[in-house]
């Protein structure tokens, strides 16, 4: 990934070639994970503009759809709840955060949709409730001890569409959020979707793998 080494440019043309052989004419949906240096149209102020995977196959015709996927520290924060059926589970303190439903959440900050898609964590489903029951400040003296620890609550997974095709960006969100409900080997979920999360868990098992800092595309 090092520019002296003309890294990115190397990734790229990496990508491009094996996109390029992908059989037949029909569409394709890329799910990609930011990576400012790879790829500029990633980022925030430049959305959409610039460098994207499978923009040679578009330039040839090919229908190509973008999703760009951030998982965990990166996304907002969920903090409460609006709307969703009466019926779903509350907890009794009004204080205290109510989980999720299985709604996709959009916001227009900025001029772009981002869709937010949130969920409980295992731990809390297993009986983990510190992160809903109190907050670093109103822990019991008793629990001190887990300050130091996550307070696993909700988990959360944002969708950008950085470009379209001839899809509709609500088809391609809902695609992205049903690929992250799916259980690859156990019964869980994935938190990205499952095309993304099996290619991310290969790269990260490779014995030449090298861990970067997380990109927050701030900037």
């Amino acid at each position: 990934m090092r520019d002296d080494h003309g890294g990115p440019a190397r990734v790229r043309d990496h990508v491009e070639q094996a996109l390029a052989q992908l059989p037949g004419d029909r569409g394709v949906v890329v799910f990609t994970e930011q990576h400012r240096d790879l790829w500029p149209g990633l980022a925030n102020p430049t959305l959409g503009e610039g460098l994207l995977p499978g923009l040679a196959l578009a330039a040839r015709g090919r229908d190509i759809a973008i999703v760009r996927v951030t998982h965990g520290s990166r996304t907002p924060r969920p903090t409460h709840r609006a709307g969703g059926s009466s019926s779903s589970r509350r907890p009794s303190d009004t204080d205290k955060a109510a989980m999720p439903e299985r709604i996709l959440y959009v916001s227009d900050h900025g001029g772009v949709n981002s869709w937010l898609f949130a969920a409980e964590t295992r731990q809390h489903k297993g009986g983990q409730r510190t992160g809903t029951d109190y907050t670093r400040r109103t822990l019991p003296e008793t629990s001190h001890s887990k300050l130091g620890t996550d307070f696993h609550a909700i988990t959360r997974t944002e969708y950008t569409v950085a470009r379209a095709g001839t899809w509709q960006e609500e088809r391609l969100v809902g695609l992205a959020a049903r690929l992250s409900q799916q259980s690859a080997s156990w019964n869980g979920r994935t938190p990205l979707p499952l095309p993304l999360h099996l290619t991310r868990n290969a790269d990260e098992k490779h014995p030449q793998y090298v861990a970067h800092g997380e990109d927050s595309g701030s900037e």
